[in-house]
């Protein structure tokens, strides 16, 4: 089986392609920024196809109560925007007849600080590079699917 896991982001996106639920690192990480979401889906689209993914975990917007930041998103509408935008996303892979799942961020890394959550990840998986956030998140979320973080 190769799936694959999604930190989705209206800045940027991170993938993980996995084969297996058992691999220790993923078979390739990608950063995808695009001016429109009719790029990315298209972008996407594509690598779905190309390899042959049967299965999407994607995170899933959340608000957090007394979250000055959430709460400013939800208010700018950024909040609902990304939430449009997955489910686009999911949108696509029901055409394509992938299993999608969404998880939750507080599911797949509880209450930590994203500066630890990546310190965590990167020990895991020394390989990734620092930078860009969404596509340490999308290993992450990756590992957290097959019970290593």
């Amino acid at each position: 089986m190769i799936w694959l896991s999604i930190d989705p982001g209206l800045e940027g996106t991170g993938l993980a392609i996995w084969e297996g639920l058992e691999a220790n690192r993923p078979l390739k990480t990608m950063a995808l920024k695009f001016k429109t979401k009719e790029e990315y889906l298209k972008s996407l689209n594509r690598i779905l196809s190309e390899y042959m993914i049967t299965y999407v975990l994607c995170e899933d917007t959340i608000l957090f109560q007394g979250s000055a930041r959430g709460h400013a998103s939800a208010s700018t509408g950024k909040l609902f925007k990304l939430s449009r935008f997955i489910g686009a996303i999911e949108d696509l892979c029901n055409r394509l007849m992938i299993k999608f799942e969404l998880i939750a961020p507080n599911k797949w890394k509880g209450q930590l600080p994203k500066d630890v959550a990546c310190s965590r990840i990167k020990v895991l998986c020394p390989f990734i590079p620092d930078k860009p956030h969404h596509l340490i998140d999308a290993v992450g979320i990756g590992l957290y699917r097959m019970g290593k973080f």
